[in-house]
């Protein structure tokens, strides 16, 4: 390895190589691409709405701006060509593998692993890491979430592989770019800027953590005072920590968010796969990577750093998110786990290659075996996700024919104005079967016709019933669900009222 190329000197790393980009960086930069284009595929053919989309598709609305998100908003305006947002799936998809390819290859550079393959795979997890699968599957909202991932990964480059003041001009304009897209992106930032400083054992990592405090600090506080936050429900979850429960509440969320993981793949070959990484990563982050003039007693106090590093990430790898008085426990803000799972490979990659050990030389390849196998693990999610929404999406338009017919005949001058929902519609044979291997798919392929939000409301409009949807009021529901009101429609699998030019549909019969 060139001294040039030794991760403790990767301040002097350029991303361009004489004004343009290296053939080296263009072969990781499209092996990458092609894998997250694997991850994609499966969602491609499920072709299946997700959730917001139900609502942009019909009405052509982004409202992402409401959400303190101005830049998504212009960003999506731009690509879709004006007003108004219209569906042209799975084209983004495509166009945010090629985003979240770019973020790994500049995240690969930092750590100085440039072997496309080696890249390709080291960093598949950043996107096809099973939470990232919900971020992919909005028809909409993919191009934003991976463009503001890309721009936070952007900021933690400029501030660990530059020097002077340049860095933290650029890296606050494209952290706060970040935050105006996806604030989630914000972990992604935080967990490299902090980490990869103390994994490169770089010697000037104290100005590194210096300035990706600065950046960090200018981008919110901008954001905080310049970006407004109109809609109730988003402005509800990102109220910060009150001082007074500070840490039992930062606890509380880190329970909760390990809760969840461990409800996911404990015990299961990928959750197994991902403990041998961590540890062996944890081993081999502990081997010198640079020689330098200092003592070697130095040089040992200095490695430590890097296993803590890895620690760090691993265990807040929920990011900002713990800072949230409310935090949201749902898949697509996971971006820290497919984060941390990456720098942990490529600190497994970059290590192994600098081994010198006699007792393991010609056969440092092994180590690197549970890199590849935890990637396919995430492929063969990806397709049982893509396979179960498939097979929801299908049976979703056996069902909602039924439900639909019967909501006709009992309505058939469509009298009602409002309809609401108790439960939620039924899950395909086939997901309830996926869930028994990979329970998360639980959290990423549900019926769309439930009592949050308005999901339910549009996806009827989709099979040509349009009413709005309302909340059961609480005396109802327990009417409804203690037998209390005779329903007018009564099925196996749910019973329809109508009550004062108000439809609601019970699923909780049985």
């Amino acid at each position: 390895m060139r001294a040039s190329e030794q991760p403790g000197r990767l301040h002097k790393l350029k991303l361009l190589d004489s004004s343009r980009i290296s053939v080296a960086t263009q072969r990781a930069l499209l092996a990458s691409f092609a894998a997250q284009l694997l991850v994609i595929l499966p969602i491609a053919l499920a072709g299946r709405l997700y959730m917001d989309d139900l609502m942009r598709a019909a009405d052509g609305e982004r409202a992402w701006s409401a959400a303190g998100r101005p830049l998504a908003d212009l960003l999506y305006w731009l690509a879709n060509l004006g007003d108004p947002a219209v569906n042209v799936f799975p084209l983004y998809q495509v166009i945010s593998a090629a985003l979240v390819a770019l973020a790994a290859v500049l995240l690969a550079r930092l750590l100085g692993v440039r072997q496309p393959a080696l890249v390709a795979v080291a960093t598949f997890p950043l996107g096809a890491q099973p939470y990232f699968l919900q971020n992919y599957s909005y028809a909409f909202d993919a191009l934003t979430m991976s463009a503001g991932l890309l721009s936070a990964v952007a900021a933690a480059y400029w501030i660990c592989s530059q020097g002077g003041g340049r860095p933290i001009i650029f890296g606050s304009l494209a952290l706060f770019a970040a935050l105006t897209l996806y604030q989630p992106a914000l972990t992604a930032y935080m967990l490299i800027a902090v980490t990869v400083p103390l994994l490169n054992q770089a010697e000037d990592r104290n100005r590194q953590l210096i300035s990706a405090v600065a950046v960090g600090g200018i981008a919110v506080l901008i954001y905080h005072y310049a970006v407004p936050i109109s809609n109730s429900y988003h402005a509800n979850k990102l109220v910060l920590l009150q001082w007074s429960s500070f840490v039992p509440s930062i606890v509380h969320n880190l329970e909760e968010y390990w809760h969840l993981l461990m409800a996911h793949w404990q015990g299961s070959f990928v959750g197994w796969n991902i403990a041998l990484i961590f540890f062996l990563s944890i081993i081999l982050s502990a081997v010198p990577i640079a020689n330098r003039k200092n003592s070697s007693k130095k040089i040992q106090f200095e490695t430590i750093y890097s296993p803590v590093a890895l620690v760090f990430c691993v265990g807040l790898s929920y990011g900002a998110l713990l800072l949230m008085e409310k935090p949201i426990y749902v898949p697509r803000v996971f971006i820290g786990v497919g984060v941390a799972i990456t720098l942990m490979n490529l600190v497994i990659v970059r290590q192994v290659s600098i081994l010198r050990c006699k007792w393991i030389r010609g056969f440092q390849w092994i180590l690197v075996i549970p890199v590849y196998s935890l990637a396919y693990a995430f492929l063969n999610v990806s397709f049982a996700y893509g396979n179960a929404s498939a097979a929801q999406k299908d049976f979703d338009l056996g069902f909602y024919t039924r439900l639909i017919h019967d909501l006709g005949v009992l309505d058939p001058h469509q009298e009602a104005d409002t309809i609401g929902f108790i439960g939620a519609g039924p899950k395909s044979p086939t997901l309830l079967n996926s869930e028994k291997k990979f329970p998360i798919l639980g959290s990423l392929v549900k019926s769309h016709v439930n009592n949050n939000f308005y999901w339910g409301s549009y996806q009827l409009r989709h099979y040509g019933i349009d009413l709005k949807q309302a909340v059961v009021a609480k005396a109802m529901r327990e009417q409804i669900t203690q037998g209390e009101l005779k329903p007018a429609i009564d099925r196996r699998d749910y019973e329809i009222f109508l009550l004062d030019h108000a439809m609601v549909v019970n699923f909780a019969v049985r």
